[in-house]
């Protein structure tokens, strides 16, 4: 054989094996496609951010290909490119800008829902470390093996949410009160509907948080549903019942919440956070309807 063919072929050869070993090695999505690792020199966050801003400034070019080009491979960037690419969208051009608010979203969701597909082929509590809320979710409930499944229906039903979570996104105080609007007004009464039990379950996670800023009427609309006697019977003696309690409980004694509602529900499903609630409540030493409540549920 040729020296000259010889030469090809033996590249030939490599590129096919070097194929072989990304199409092996790569990580398959929630769609199915196998998207290949991150080159090791794009794991260092130096090279991630070259790698972001050549990115991002493509997307100012004239050639739609580049453009469109531009937008593919920033949708197979890793978690870490999320940071990176909001903080571009506070000094982008307009054009710019209009293109990192389409892509920030999906990519943060094409990064959760791999993460959530991953979780659904093999469920184990070791593998949810890093998942938002997740520790703060083990804390209250007291027990991950339990606690799990109604974990990941609530990862399934407030996908968005989660993401915001996951992703620190600003957008997380607007479609919390925006979820809960929503959550309300399924929480109608009707008893042959199915109460949206996987979604009050991640608004009250979410909303306990004293670190997350509600919006108007977000805390109401929370407590509001749980007011829907589906969900007093969810509550008292449904399957997931403890879980389902803990929860709750943690929610009614978010601080800077009224008192009120908290109060009256700690009575009618006779929950012990409502002793809780009601010191605290007497402490401000402001005699009104609260106080009232308060005396009531202590003496419940």
């Amino acid at each position: 054989m040729p020296a000259g063919n010889f030469i090809l072929l033996s590249f030939a050869m490599l590129a096919a094996s070097a194929a072989t070993a990304v199409a092996q090695d790569g990580e398959s999505g929630a769609d199915g496609t196998v998207r290949a690792p991150v080159a090791e020199a794009l794991q260092e966050p130096d090279a991630l951010q070259k790698t972001v801003d050549g990115l991002v400034t493509d997307l100012a070019s004239p050639a739609f290909p580049k453009r469109q080009k531009a937008v593919t491979q920033l949708l197979q960037l890793d978690a870490p490119a999320v940071a990176l690419l909001e903080t571009k969208l506070e000094t982008a051009t307009e054009p710019v800008a209009v293109q990192l608010r389409q892509v920030i979203p999906k990519l943060r969701k094409r990064l959760f829902d791999d993460r959530v597909a991953a979780l659904e082929r093999d469920p184990k509590p070791s593998d949810l470390t890093g998942m938002p809320d997740w520790d703060r979710f083990v804390k209250v409930t007291g027990n991950a093996e339990a606690a799990m499944p109604v974990y990941l229906e609530m990862l399934k039903t407030e996908r968005a949410l989660f993401a915001d979570r996951m992703f620190s996104s600003s957008e997380l105080s607007d479609h919390l009160e925006e979820r809960s609007t929503r959550l309300r007004a399924a929480c109608n009464g009707e008893l042959e509907e199915e109460f949206p039990v996987a979604s009050a379950a991640a608004l009250m996670l979410v909303a306990s948080d004293e670190n997350v800023v509600l919006r108007r009427a977000t805390s109401t609309n929370i407590s509001e549903s749980l007011q829907d006697s589906r969900f007093g019977k969810l509550i008292s003696d449904g399957f997931h019942a403890g879980t389902i309690r803990a929860l709750t409980s943690e929610w009614l004694k978010r601080p800077g919440i009224a008192a009120d509602r908290p109060l009256l529900l700690s009575i009618e499903f006779q929950l012990p956070v409502g002793r809780e609630i009601a010191l605290r409540t007497l402490e401000r030493h402001v005699y009104n309807q609260s106080a009232a409540y308060s005396l009531l549920c202590l003496g419940a």
